[in-house]
């Protein structure tokens, strides 16, 4: 083999190396931690997390109604809640497929964490809709990634077991 061969070989497998790299981190699993980004850490109790409460919208799909919830983060329904989240791989989807909403309602949550300057910000937000796709972040930036729609439904059990408003 030549040496301008040689060198042609030794670039293509670099590059194809670089390609399985890239794919690798683009499609691996997080865990919600990662997901959310932060300084969200599931180690930690929600106080050490400076969690203040979980604010939960319910829009009504199949139902005509929107239910507000606010937990607060030492009512046990935050800790199954972040639990579930937590037992989920949350594998990257690229790019966003179409959904077909399968829950009766949409769940759309912010972990609402203590801000130095006092009151609240977001810490941590997800979306769940029962499509196999949820969505999860921090602020504005959130991210599709895949989830099992049973685990969807058991969320969303879980939130409707809450207390709650009605919103307009």
């Amino acid at each position: 083999m030549t040496k301008r061969r040689r060198r042609v070989v030794v670039i293509a497998v670099v590059i194809v190396l670089l390609v399985a790299v890239i794919l690798t981190v683009a499609y691996y699993p997080r865990s919600f931690a990662q997901a959310v980004g932060g300084s969200y850490d599931p180690a930690k109790t929600p106080q050490e997390n400076g969690l203040q409460e979980v604010h939960v919208i319910l829009s009504g799909i199949t139902v005509d109604e929107t239910r507000e919830l606010h937990i607060d983060p030492d009512d046990p329904a935050a800790a199954e809640l972040t639990a579930l989240l937590d037992s989920q791989s949350w594998r990257p989807v690229y790019p966003e497929v179409g959904r077909q909403v399968e829950l009766d309602y949409v769940v759309m949550g912010v972990y609402l964490v203590g801000d130095p300057y006092g009151g609240g910000r977001p810490g941590a937000r997800f979306f769940l809709d029962g499509s196999g796709i949820a969505q999860a972040g921090q602020g504005g930036d959130l991210k599709d990634y895949r989830m099992d729609p049973a685990l969807q439904q058991e969320i969303l059990d879980l939130l409707l077991e809450q207390p709650y408003t009605l919103v307009s």
